[in-house]
């Protein structure tokens, strides 16, 4: 990811978040690849998106801030 992104979160499960240059991207992207580690990081990575970031959870907690108000 790049700083760009907004989604430094990433950063607690192992991705990089380098800037938005060729360069970086080639370092990061190489860096990721040899540490060995992709597979645990998708995996981790996948279930922080499954738990936070669907619409059904989306929708759960849009229900748990406005319950009460409507």
């Amino acid at each position: 990811l790049t700083t760009e992104c907004g989604f430094d979160e990433a950063k607690e499960f192992g991705c990089m978040v380098v800037e938005p240059t060729v360069r970086d991207l080639y370092i990061g992207m190489r860096s990721m690849i040899s540490s060995g580690k992709l597979k645990t990081i998708g995996r981790d990575f996948k279930n922080l998106i499954l738990n936070k970031y669907t619409w059904h959870k989306t929708a759960e907690n849009y229900i748990k801030l406005t319950k009460g108000i409507m």
